[in-house]
C-alpha cells in the first residue's frame, strides 16, 4: 500500500511558533482468521493493539520540517491453505459515483507441499544471432534449473528458433532421470546463437504440442531478445486460441531481454494467453529473473477461476492484483 504524505505549500501553516506534529493511524484488517505479519513500513509505526486477522499501528512525532516521504506499508497474511473472502461497499449518500464497490481476495497459501497441477510444459527459446555470449549462456543455465524443477508426472518439450525451428522431440516427453539428461545434452549442441528471428513458426509448432491436452496446464515459456514483424498475427492466433480452447488453452509465459526487445509486444501477448511476463534489460540480471521467472510460473496452485451472479450488473469496473501462483 502507497499514500502521498507530501503536501502543497498553500496547505502548511505559515505560522513558525506552531509546533510541527505528524500522526499516522493504521488498521489493517485481512478479513480471516490468519496470522498478518508486517514486512516492510516506510515510517516507524507502533503496534497499538493485535486480534486474530487485525492489526493497528500509530505513528505519532513532533519534526522540525514537515517530511516528503510517501507512506508506504506491506504485510504477509500467514496461511497453510488457500483461503479467501469478499468484502463490500456501498457508496455514501454525498457521493458522486454512486456504484457499489467490491473487493474479492485470494491468499494461495504457503504449504510447499500443496499438490500442484500436471503439467505440459514447452520451453521456446530464441537462439538468434543477437543472443550470442551471456544472453544465451545465462538462458541455458536457467532452462537446466527449470527442467530439474518439474515433477515425475509432467511431460516437456523443448524448441529453439532463429530463422528456422529446432526441436529437442517429436513429441512430449515425461520427466525422467534420463530425458533430462538428454535435453540438457540436446541444448548443449543446439543452443549456438546464429541467424535471424522468427517467433511466429516456433510459437504455432509449440501451440501444435499442446493443442490436445487433457487434464492438465499446457505452459508455453517464450524468451527472446528480438523484434517481430508479424505481432498482430501472432496475437489474434493466441486469442483465437484461448477463444477456442477455452480453459485448457495454453498459458502463454513471455519473457524478453534487453533494451531493443519488442517488450510492449511479450506484455501483451502473456495477456492473451493468461500468462505471466517479466524482462531482463542488463546482461547481468538475466540469469537469476529468468530462473525466478521459470519458477513462478511453474508453481501454480490456482487456475481458471471464474466469477458468477453478475447477471443483473449492468457496469463492472475490475481492477486485478495477482500472485504468481494464482491464475485466472
Amino acid at each position: 500500500m502507497g499514500v502521498p504524505f507530501s503536501f502543497p505549500e498553500y496547505v502548511i501553516p505559515l505560522a513558525k511558533k506552531l509546533p510541527k506534529k505528524e500522526k499516522i493511524l493504521l488498521n489493517v484488517n485481512s478479513s480471516s482468521e490468519t496470522e498478518i505479519i508486517c514486512k516492510h513500513t516506510s515510517h516507524p509505526l507502533q503496534e497499538v493493539s493485535r486480534e486474530s486477522g487485525k492489526l493497528s499501528f500509530a505513528y505519532e512525532t513532533e519534526v522540525l520540517t514537515w517530511t516528503h516521504n510517501d507512506f508506504t506499508f506491506s504485510y504477509v497474511v500467514l496461511s497453510g491453505h488457500i483461503s479467501g473472502g469478499l468484502l463490500l461497499q456501498s457508496p455514501s449518500m454525498h457521493d458522486v459515483d454512486q456504484r457499489a464497490m467490491f473487493s474479492m481476495y485470494l491468499f494461495p497459501g504457503n504449504q510447499q507441499s500443496m499438490k500442484v497441477f500436471k503439467r505440459e510444459v514447452v520451453f521456446v527459446i530464441d537462439i538468434s544471432g543477437s543472443m550470442e555470449g551471456k544472453p544465451i549462456k545465462a538462458t541455458k543455465n536457467a532452462i537446466f534449473t527449470a527442467i530439474n524443477k518439474l515433477e515425475p508426472k509432467d511431460s516437456f518439450n523443448i524448441i529453439a528458433f532463429n530463422g528456422e525451428i529446432y526441436v529437442f522431440s517429436s513429441v512430449m516427453e515425461s520427466v525422467t532421470e534420463d530425458t533430462i539428461d538428454k535435453a540438457c545434452q540436446w541444448i548443449n549442441s543446439n543452443f549456438l546463437a546464429s541467424g535471424s528471428t522468427n517467433i511466429s513458426q516456433a510459437l504455432n509448432k509449440a501451440i501444435e504440442m499442446v493443442s490436445n491436452s487433457t487434464g492438465v496446464i499446457p505452459l508455453i515459456f517464450l524468451v527472446t531478445d528480438g523484434t517481430v514483424e508479424d505481432e498482430r498475427h501472432i496475437c489474434e492466433a493466441i486469442k483465437s486460441e484461448g477463444t477456442v480452447g477455452g480453459m485448457i488453452s495454453p498459458r502463454v509465459h513471455t519473457f524478453g531481454i534487453g533494451l531493443y526487445c519488442n517488450h510492449h509486444f511479450l506484455r501483451m501477448l502473456s495477456i492473451l494467453g493468461r500468462g505471466g511476463n517479466d524482462a531482463a534489460y542488463e546482461l547481468d540480471s538475466i540469469e537469476t529473473r529468468m530462473k525466478n521467472f521459470f519458477i513462478k510460473g511453474l508453481s501454480t496452485v490456482l487456475a481458471n477461476i471464474s466469477l458468477e451472479a453478475f447477471d443483473n450488473v449492468c457496469e463492472l469496473e475490475v481492477c486485478l492484483m495477482i500472485p504468481h501462483n494464482i491464475q485466472i
